[in-house]
């Protein structure tokens, strides 16, 4: 490491140097490149006007031009190693830590430094497999901070694969942070407005499957004929599980559906109050 161009705390803009490599000899490396090239691109120019002249064959000129495009592929790589003596931020932000100084010695994919992208920040949680399907990206939500502040954001990532140990999802929810006044590692307890869905809550006895297991309830409808309702169970509870797709007003079969199918004209009966299906 020959300099330091940012320290801890400093702000730093997209591709400004942070630290800086000892070029050793790439400087004189890529001038004789550049040498090599010119002599290349004139021998080259030189044998064109030959062959235009007939003293110089095809086969010939096209090795000219076949050296001459190699120097130029060289000089590009000395360039690119040159460039890669400044190691610089890849995104604005602050730099967090520095693991350097100058003199020391960097290996390949060593860093040099980290960069802390403050806005927009994250808050990271975890939801249970219970609760995951409640949330969808884009829903807006807010995280109150240990420190007494309470910030607003979007759910911008969901984990489609739970931790083995917790069997919890990893949820972020991404928040503004212009001020950068939220700090990473603070404790936060994240809160999501999930989606509104007009659902019937039914004990799980009632629920079967149709020929092709799809699972859904029985109902009669006006006609007094059984139908099946395909239903999806969106949350649950020890007093029942929640189920949309049926119509906002139904007459549900809660005893003896597995005796009748679909079409079969029926006299329903309603439960006694106290009843329980």
């Amino acid at each position: 490491v020959s300099a330091i161009r940012a320290d801890k705390g400093d702000a730093v803009r997209a591709g400004n140097t942070i630290c800086e490599l000892n070029v050793d000899a790439r400087v004189a490396m890529l001038n004789e490149a550049r040498a090599t090239q010119k002599q290349r691109q004139l021998e080259y120019e030189a044998s064109k006007k030959l062959q235009q002249k007939g003293f110089r064959s095809d086969t010939s000129v096209a090795g000219d031009l076949a050296q001459y495009q190699a120097s130029k592929a060289q000089v590009e790589r000395m360039q690119k190693e040159l460039e890669f003596t400044k190691i610089k931020a890849p995104f604005d932000g602050v730099v967090d830590d520095r693991m350097v100084n100058v003199g020391d010695y960097l290996a390949p994919g060593q860093p040099c430094a980290m960069v802390i992208d403050q806005d927009p920040f994250l808050i990271v949680g975890q939801v249970s497999e219970k609760d995951v399907q409640q949330i969808n990206i884009g829903d807006k939500g807010w995280a109150g901070l240990i420190t007494g502040e309470r910030v607003e954001g979007k759910v911008r990532f969901i984990a489609k694969s739970a931790e083995q140990a917790t069997r919890t999802f990893r949820v972020e929810l991404e928040v503004a942070n212009k001020e950068g006044k939220i700090r990473d590692g603070v404790t936060a307890e994240i809160h999501v407005n999930s989606s509104v869905v007009e659902a019937h809550r039914i004990t799980p006895a009632i629920l079967s499957l149709d020929d092709k297991g799809t699972i859904g309830v029985r109902i009669v409808d006006a006609q007094k004929k059984v139908q099946f309702v395909p239903v999806k169970i969106v949350a649950d509870g020890t007093d029942g599980v929640w189920v949309t797709g049926l119509p906002k007003t139904v007459t549900i079969i809660t005893v003896g559906q597995e005796y009748v199918t679909n079409g079969q004209e029926v006299d329903p009966a309603p439960e006694e109050k106290g009843t329980q299906s």
